[in-house]
């Protein structure tokens, strides 16, 4: 699978970019890439709000050549993100047209690193650090190598970035396995309580909205 790195400077460009023309999504990329026709794609979409990526697999559908007549149209390729997706997409067009803040869903995951405490419940004194990857109102990915038991329940505390306070949480590991190349585990949080619910809540709002000012996540 070929990586692709797209830098973009700001939301209207990324929108000028988009494919709305595939059912899944996709994106225009100029150049004179070599990419063939159906090959798979990894592209790493960069804003400078998110400067640590979001990873969005798809395949080449169409190519743009360079010509030796003058053309309006630049040279390029057409990728149409994979079905997969889809939550990705979505919250790719919620931050790029603004509606973070008044579109909120639980299956959105916002890409982020935040540091976090954890152990598993049946073995407290067993303490690890891990980083995420994304959050979402419903669970993370959590980048470490001290891996848990599949189906454990862990207690986690998560450090968002200023002026976000910690929150304690308790998740159970989902599956084990790798994302974009990154060993890890997927968690699902467990709300005990109401009070649980919104504290996980107040923490995805708040990157929401850092998101929706212009505020680069990860920065204290």
């Amino acid at each position: 699978m070929q990586l692709r790195r797209l830098v973009y400077s700001d939301r209207h460009q990324f929108l000028g970019d988009y494919l709305e023309d595939f059912a899944t999504g996709g994106l225009f990329v100029p150049g004179g890439d070599p990419l063939e026709l159906g090959e798979p794609v990894l592209l790493e979409i960069v804003f400078p709000e998110i400067p640590e990526g979001v990873f969005v697999s798809g395949r080449t559908v169409w190519r743009r050549l360079a010509t030796r007549w003058k053309s309006a149209l630049p040279c390029g390729v057409g990728i149409e993100f994979d079905s997969s997706e889809r939550p990705k997409r979505d919250f790719l067009l919620d931050f790029a047209r603004g509606s973070l803040a008044s579109m909120r869903k639980r299956s959105r995951r916002i890409p982020i690193r935040l540091k976090v405490d954890y152990s598993p419940i049946d073995r407290p004194i067993a303490h690890a650090q891990a980083e995420t990857r994304d959050i979402g109102r419903g669970g993370l990915f959590l980048h470490t190598g001290a891996l848990a038991r599949y189906g454990s329940s862990l207690h986690m505390t998560l450090f968002p970035p200023n002026p976000l306070s910690p929150a304690q949480a308790v998740g159970r590991v989902a599956w084990i396995g790798h994302m974009q190349g990154i060993t890890g585990m997927g968690i699902q949080f467990l709300f005990r309580s109401r009070d649980a619910r919104i504290e996980i809540d107040r923490i995805v709002s708040g990157l929401e909205d850092q998101l929706s000012r212009g505020v680069t996540l990860g920065s204290a």
